[in-house]
């Protein structure tokens, strides 16, 4: 994946005015806009390879299309360091709460291995990591 200053954000299963909400909560507290692009996962993106998909969309190649926004929610973050991955991430959280009183989503900053997957495939793992942590800490 070619890095680049963009910071890119991958959403499954958001609406629009979910996402906008979110990145209003991250622009209030961290500031410059500018870096970031956040692009809904289509069908035809799917089979996109991770890293490939970050560069597509980081250079403005977004297709259009089906977004399933009754999706799990699932926010994949390409081109970002592990504390603005962290920021993203509460300001996620944050908005979901505010709005419907559940904060859960799944987070992921892609990785080298994951580089090579489809989103598709990348979505799956994280959301079934997402829930066995889920499991894990409730005790069930």
């Amino acid at each position: 994946m070619e890095k680049n200053n963009k910071i890119v954000i991958l959403l499954y299963g958001f609406t629009r005015e979910e996402a906008s909400k979110a990145l209003a909560y991250y622009f209030e507290s961290n500031g410059n806009s500018n870096n970031i692009i956040a692009a809904p996962v289509t069908e035809e993106m799917e089979e996109w390879e991770t890293g490939k998909a970050v560069e597509k969309i980081s250079e403005g190649k977004w297709p259009g299309g089906k977004v399933n926004t009754g999706a799990e929610k699932c926010v994949i973050i390409g081109n970002a360091d592990q504390d603005t991955v962290v920021k993203i991430m509460r300001a996620f959280k944050a908005s979901l709460l505010s709005a419907s009183g559940n904060q859960d989503a799944a987070f992921a900053m892609i990785t080298k291995t994951a580089e090579k997957w489809t989103l598709k495939e990348y979505a799956e793992h994280i959301r079934e990591e997402h829930e066995y942590v889920k499991k894990t800490v409730s005790g069930q």
